[in-house]
């Protein structure tokens, strides 16, 4: 009896670990291992700033335009063309992670479902602009998150804060600010 008890905590642990993820998933800032890019892909981060701020006033706004679409495939071609040129295995990590989640962005089918790939992006990049802060200060942006939903954003500074996860006429009780 005492045999098939121990062989049944052995197999509970072989499914807990065969359906754990193997690899690091992506967390909120300062929860995360450092994200670090090869000084070859520095640019590539440059510019995707103004396309994730396009995407980010869009949701804010309640809308999934045309522009926001074409902000989230701009996205999707820099980090892969990054991607190639990055040497870093954290840094292509990162990129994969931000192509993926660009690319569903493009293709949603509505705005909420976007608004779940924006989670998802901000989690793959959140790690990074917490690793390097200097990125913030570089394009004026504050970070932002919302106590009542703990999601994070990048918004441009002294824009009126607008959550692009519930739309700009919800207030949150505790937001929380975090310029670098």
């Amino acid at each position: 009896m005492r045999n098939y008890l121990e062989q049944g905590r052995f197999a509970a642990l072989l499914l807990a670990l065969t359906l754990a993820p193997i690899s690091q998933s992506y967390a909120h800032p300062g929860h995360a291992d450092p994200v670090t890019i090869s000084r070859a892909t520095h640019v590539y981060m440059q510019k995707l700033v103004p396309h994730y701020l396009t995407i980010q006033k869009a949701l804010a706004a309640g809308e999934l335009t045309d522009e926001a679409r074409g902000a989230a495939e701009a996205i999707q071609r820099l980090v892969k063309k990054a991607r190639k040129k990055e040497s870093d295995p954290s840094g292509k990590k990162m990129y994969k992670g931000v192509a993926k989640a660009a690319g569903f962005i493009a293709s949603a089918g509505s705005v909420d479902a976007a608004r779940e790939e924006f989670d998802e992006l901000n989690n793959i990049l959140m790690p990074f602009f917490d690793s390097w802060p200097s990125h913030i200060l570089e394009h004026d942006l504050v970070l932002y998150t919302c106590k009542e939903t703990t999601q994070w954003w990048l918004q441009a500074n002294g824009d009126k804060a607008a959550d692009p996860y519930r739309g700009a006429s919800v207030t949150c009780d505790t937001l929380t600010e975090k310029e670098e």
